[in-house]
């Protein structure tokens, strides 16, 4: 097993394809159907880089929304309806933003919003990212960590979860097959329902049965092609379940959701030169920087306005005014303080030396 890991480890960074596809959803409400849509997809990977594109069924202001990933920065693009009023907006006071209600709707400034992250690969939840990404552009992801255990959500397990990197436990299996993509994951709630107090989650645990791990997904590929010797899903299906707790009657884990996709196009070629984060055709974009949220002075969000859809590099934005705006007013911080814990290593260092000479010297008696 290990051998098979390290092999696949090796071998499945240097493929690159690029697919077109559709996505049905199908709603449900304690097992009846209520509602189903679809949306178009478009995705492109180059060894362990990859771009989603998603359009229709989605959002009906959005021309089209985007995911990109270049192994160090991920991002989210809303690409929006050149037509579109609206009469609420949001406003930069003090570098934080605020919604504003309007009168009368007006036409926004900006044709876009980008959202850019740092050393996260996993989409952002409910853009319909999710089961394309498990399908085409997760397998780096999943070879690097160990099935059956905690790990990072792919689904919206609640409010601020993500961000309190709250781990779920989770299962899979890769394809034999080169480029080795995901066959099959199982992943699990634990047991309780997030509250949001304050800017954390407090869990808060669920009724009998469901104060326990329990089913919350089920990805599974339908049908496999091949494509220039690549073993590549032709039909895949995610199910989604939700515990129902009724006092009343017996406690049941519904259907919720079933995401059922299919490629109409394959290419062995990537479409992309470069994975980078992007705006398309310039436009005015409004840039929503959360690269620096670990950083040596933290910052949730940095905001800033692109009239020409040009994305700042992390050292450019440590010298604009829009990082000083983000902090309150004063200057950032760079250099990074030593913790309490790495000097107690030095000075114990520091005593191992004389220690070991003093040892050394000390007389032989025999």
């Amino acid at each position: 097993m290990i051998f098979l890991l390290a092999y696949i480890v090796n071998h499945c960074s240097g493929y690159e394809f690029s697919i077109a596809g559709e996505v049905t959803v199908k709603n449900y409400n304690r097992g009846q159907i209520i509602s189903e849509t679809n949306y178009a997809f478009t995705v492109d990977v180059n060894g362990d880089s990859s771009r989603i594109r998603t359009f229709g069924g989605m959002n009906s202001v959005a021309e089209f929304m985007e995911y990109g990933w270049d192994t160090t920065n991920s991002y989210l693009l809303i690409k929006f309806l050149t037509n579109r009023t609206s009469k609420v907006v949001n406003r930069l006071v003090g570098g934080k933003i605020t919604t504003v209600t309007l009168d009368n709707p007006i036409k926004p400034q900006n044709h876009a919003t980008i959202t850019l992250f740092a050393n996260d690969a996993l989409p952002q939840h409910n853009f319909g990212f999710e089961p394309i990404w498990l399908a085409y552009a997760s397998s780096s992801h999943f070879r690097v960590r160990e099935s059956g255990k905690k790990t990072e959500p792919v689904w919206d397990m609640g409010d601020k979860v993500r961000e309190a990197k709250i781990p779920f436990t989770s299962a899979w299996r890769l394809n034999v097959n080169a480029p080795h993509l995901l066959q099959n994951m199982t992943d699990f709630a634990d047991g309780n329902r997030y509250e949001t107090t304050g800017s954390k989650p407090v869990a808060v645990r669920m009724h009998k049965p469901f104060d326990t791990e329990f089913t919350n997904s089920f990805y599974e590929v339908l049908s496999w092609t091949n494509v220039a010797g690549m073993a590549l899903p032709q039909r895949f299906r995610v199910t989604r379940y939700l515990a129902d707790y009724d006092p009343a009657s017996l406690p049941s884990l519904f259907v919720w959701k079933v995401y059922e996709g299919a490629a109409n196009q394959i290419s062995p070629k990537s479409t992309s030169t470069s994975f980078e984060p992007r705006i398309p055709d310039e436009s005015p974009t409004q840039v929503l920087d959360k690269r620096f949220s670990d950083a040596v002075d933290p910052v949730e969000t940095i905001s800033y306005f692109s009239p020409t859809g040009k994305i700042m590099k992390v050292e450019e934005v440590k010298t604009n005014e829009a990082y000083k705006q983000a902090l309150g007013g004063r200057e950032p911080n760079f250099k990074p303080q030593k913790s309490r814990s790495v000097l107690i290593w030095i000075f114990m260092l520091s005593l191992i030396f004389p220690i070991w000479l003093l040892a050394k010297r000390k007389p032989n008696r025999m």
